[in-house]
């Protein structure tokens, strides 16, 4: 299966997951000395998938599930408070029961209008601060963090908007407590469960990404890069801007023919076409001007005349180094590259070889990048943090680091950042030309 199909399955139980826990919302129930309500049963299950849904397909794609799914329960409760108000049959008048069918659906389904719109509230709410939180904190810290905190946000705005409309006038004190409660648990559901979570995530992410088209020709994946930053932010904006940044390049099953590097080993680099898959714009929409990072994210240009990665199509270019050929390994051939600016598990297109003769051109003209060089950071590491990294790693990270990894618009010298890198969270701040790493953990 591929991710874009796996997408439509997440986005349907999310949308089952909240009718269901909607309607069990309206039982409260003592579990021991807890008391909970029925939905605490179900709806933390949307709040996990929520995440999934944030991590893997970004903030937009989310939002607009949880629209759907809010639009959905909408529909839901206006049709089950229309089937209510049907006439009972005449058949009915000889019930033998203490209620008739028609009753029993009445009592669970005919909603208190104030739960009701306390808990569409707060839903539609606390999702979205769920999936804002999850996707701000990307390349900031580890997904088993984001996805705990992300939750913690989310239950608490939700409870605090739901329990005080629906269930006002129960006391302050026992509100308080059910409110804590509720948050309390349903965070704990989510740590409990996130073992789960993350290796869902982690599948998902190797699946592969819908096939690209354009004018009815399909562009199949016939590689993936393989590296250490699982993460856009902090990979370098160029390549070769990092030359010591090592990647694999993993060629898919159905490529996986030594045959088809034969003659690579007399050149020395490569272009890489590859697919910006962090950066699809599923609506299709695109702008005809960006801003440059290396203009401060202060100056419009033409997207045509910039190597943006928003674009009407989303391919990027690269050339790197090779560093070795494997033609036979346990994934078939490999090449080990440098200086890539590619992000781990990358869909790669064509793989060219750089020929001096056509692609050198030491005479032209750079435009607004050459009146505006790469201005480099000063990089300090502590010692102790070091220690944690090979020293391969290490010269790519100062490498790195010292493009200043930071968005153009932002300069504050008190903020901490957090870059995701060989599986290892590194948080450092700028001030002035410095940078420094304060931990590696």
């Amino acid at each position: 299966m591929r991710k874009e199909q796996i997408f439509i399955l997440l986005a349907a139980v999310f949308c089952v997951c909240l009718v269901a826990s909607n309607i069990f919302e309206n039982v409260i129930f003592d579990a021991g000395p807890l008391t909970l309500t029925g939905g605490f049963l179900i709806f933390p299950v949307s709040y996990i998938i929520n995440d999934c849904l944030s991590e893997i397909y970004g903030y937009s794609r989310t939002r607009r599930v949880i629209l759907l799914a809010f639009a959905l329960n909408l529909l839901f409760v206006l049709l089950a408070q229309l089937v209510t108000l049907l006439p009972e049959a005449a058949m009915s008048e000889g019930w033998t029961g203490e209620v008739t069918p028609q009753q029993h659906f009445t009592a669970i389904f005919r909603a208190d209008l104030r739960i009701t719109a306390a808990s569409m509230l707060a839903f539609v709410c606390g999702a979205l601060i769920n999936a804002r939180v999850m996707v701000k904190m990307k390349g900031h810290s580890r997904f088993g963090v984001r996805a705990i905190v992300s939750s913690l946000a989310g239950e608490s705005l939700d409870s605090l908007i739901f329990f005080p409309i629906a269930f006002w006038g129960i006391g302050a004190g026992n509100l308080a407590v059910l409110m804590l409660t509720q948050i309390f648990l349903k965070t704990l559901y989510e740590v409990i469960v996130l073992p789960l979570t993350s290796l869902i995530v982690k599948k998902l992410k190797a699946l592969p990404d819908e096939e690209a088209t354009t004018d009815g020709e399909q562009f199949r994946t016939i590689a993936r890069i393989r590296n250490d930053f699982p993460t856009k932010f902090g990979l370098p904006r160029q390549s070769g801007m990092a030359p010591s940044l090592r990647s694999r390049i993993v060629f898919e099953p159905d490529f996986r023919n030594a045959d088809a590097l034969r003659g690579m080993e007399g050149f020395s680099h490569l272009w890489l076409i590859w697919d910006f898959s962090a950066f699809h714009s599923r609506d299709g929409k695109w702008s005809p001007t960006v801003r440059p990072p290396r203009l401060g994210g202060n100056v419009r240009l033409g997207v045509f005349a910039t190597r943006s990665p928003n674009r009407p199509n989303p391919i990027g270019l690269s050339c790197v180094k090779i560093e070795k050929i494997e033609p036979d390994t346990p994934d078939g051939p490999v090449i080990t590259v440098l200086g890539a600016d590619l992000m781990d598990g990358t869909p790669i297109l064509d793989i060219k070889p750089y020929v001096k003769g056509a692609d050198s051109h030491p005479d032209s003209a750079d435009g607004f990048v050459g009146e505006h060089p790469q201005h480099l950071l000063e990089v300090e590491i502590p010692s102790a943090a070091a220690q944690s990294l090979s020293e391969d790693e290490l010269t790519t990270l100062r490498e790195v680091l010292s493009q200043d990894p930071r968005p153009a618009y932002q300069n504050d010298p008190g903020r901490v950042y957090g870059l995701s890198y060989a599986g290892k969270d590194v948080r450092f701040r700028v001030e002035g030309d410095v940078l420094s790493v304060i931990e590696i953990v």
